[in-house]
């Protein structure tokens, strides 16, 4: 990953004081940040980081050859001294520098977290705030511990606000992100069983998650979802949360009337008090109406009018793999491939019955792939999926070892045999391209669902290359 600063050029001498880092060289600057030794060069700061597989440290002699004269480690290789930065931690050193560097613009910042829909909040979030204040916001997937200190840092001093994405894959790091963003804003989207196979259970997830406030800013606002039973108990606490939901009524943010169709979902909000009729927003489902109404509860705290909200909320579009629905020769094709849980599942499966609905279309098809990180409790996830599925669609296509179990629970939910496909082998796109090619009739409506380590969008592309009416 690189990153151009979006400030002055750094110089070494005050990196080094602002981290707390030995330093012996002369005082160089640079201009951009770089985590990968193939990208560097002469205005490069090399930030060596110890990863389980690969040790940065060992590719210092490469981007000094390079032209890199600036590089931030945790040890010392012999010969490059004048070039290194020397600290305990190069990637909390780096979060320390973004946090500097936040400081020194002025930026406000919103910080997002949540098992699933933190992506599609931070978008609803950031199209709603963009038009009335100058607001960037982290792009991609960069919601680590690494990637998020990296966006900060390329954020410009006119910038006002940072709409920032928090993911984890450990207890912790959601802390160190938040006290590396300081929010004044804080959002936790839902509690689900991503990551249960290395935390072992929702409450220990909850634990991971709530870790946000412990760098929000005394006073901030704590937005979290109200349908969700285990944020209940912070109702009343120090932090004060606001709750919005669909099922809640008591919830501070309320949508009811809410319709569905192909692009769009209408609804009336309950909001602060406030009655906002014919909301429209350019997505079709529940996650894009949740997200919403997270966009709609920022917005009230940076003292904007409900007509402002509504009409930013308009500005969404989709990023990456997630939720991109066409039409391909008569076919609704629903792409949503970034990532997979057993929630976000359900949740596809209700998007797919809705646009099936809603358009009269002739089919609905599945194509579910395996759900990562559940560890020992995956074959009763993907178990669950599956009797969902049966009531979901009308044929099943399982893609990937682990999705072998959605079909198990298919049919225990009373799918028949002839209505299912199943494929274990993620490398072998072709199967369940020829197999849904063979049955794919104009009129159907095909979802596609998985995690992004599956890459199921091999599979759509070769049904867009295959497929002829």
């Amino acid at each position: 990953m690189k990153i151009e600063l979006g400030s002055r050029n750094f110089g070494m001498a005050e990196t080094a004081r602002i981290i707390g880092a030995l330093y012996t060289g002369i005082d160089r600057s640079f201009k951009n940040i770089c985590t990968d030794s193939r990208e560097v060069d002469k205005d490069s700061l090399f930030v060596a980081i110890v990863g389980e597989v690969v040790d940065g440290h060992n590719y210092i002699p490469q981007v000094v050859e390079a032209g890199c004269r600036c590089i931030l480690c945790e040890k010392i290789v012999p010969g490059y001294e004048p070039y290194s930065l020397l600290v305990r931690d190069s990637v909390y050193a780096l979060s320390v520098l973004a946090h500097a560097h936040k400081e020194a613009c002025g930026l406000r910042t919103i910080g997002i977290t949540g098992s699933v829909g933190k992506t599609t909040t931070k978008e609803f979030v950031y199209a709603a705030l963009n038009p009335y204040f100058k607001t960037e916001k982290t792009e991609e997937n960069h919601n680590s511990i690494i990637g998020m200190p990296l966006d900060l840092l390329r954020m410009k001093p006119e910038t006002e606000l940072a709409v920032l994405e928090m993911g984890m894959s450990a207890r912790g790091e959601i802390s160190r992100l938040s006290r590396c963003a300081n929010p004044e804003i804080a959002m936790i989207t839902n509690i689900g069983s991503s990551h249960v196979g290395m935390l072992g259970s929702r409450e220990n997830i909850y634990q991971a998650k709530i870790e946000i406030v412990q760098g929000m800013l005394p006073g901030g606002h704590l937005i979290l979802n109200g349908d969700e039973p285990m944020f209940a108990e912070l109702k009343g606490s120090e932090f004060n949360p606001i709750y919005v939901g669909t099922e809640n009524r008591a919830s501070d943010i309320f949508a009811e009337n809410i319709t569905y169709e192909l692009g769009r979902t209408t609804f009336d909000l309950n909001w602060m008090g406030q009655k906002v009729c014919g909301v429209q927003i350019p997505t079709t489902g529940k996650p894009g109406l949740y997200a919403a109404m997270y966009a709609f509860a920022a917005g009230y705290f940076m003292n904007l009018r409900s007509e402002q909200i509504k009409k930013g909320v308009l500005n969404y579009a989709s990023v990456g793999m997630r939720q991109r629905i066409e039409e391909e020769k008569g076919v609704t094709l629903i792409e949503d491939c970034y990532n997979a849980s057993p929630e976000s599942m359900r949740a596809a499966m209700d998007i797919l019955n809705i646009i099936h609905g809603t358009q009269k279309k002739r089919r609905r098809i599945a194509v579910l792939g395996d759900m990562l990180e559940l560890g020992n409790r995956s074959p009763e996830f993907h178990y669950e999926v599956g009797r969902y599925a049966a009531n979901c669609s009308d044929m099943l296509m399982t893609f990937g070892k682990e999705a072998e179990y959605i079909a198990e629970g298919a049919k225990s939910a009373g799918m028949s045999h002839k209505q299912i496909r199943i494929n274990n082998d993620q490398n072998d796109i072709e199967k369940t391209g020829r197999e849904l090619v063979s049955v794919l009739n104009p009129g159907d409506v095909v979802l596609f669902k998985a995690s992004r380590g599956i890459r199921e969008e091999r599979v759509i592309s070769f049904v867009k290359a295959n497929y002829a009416v």
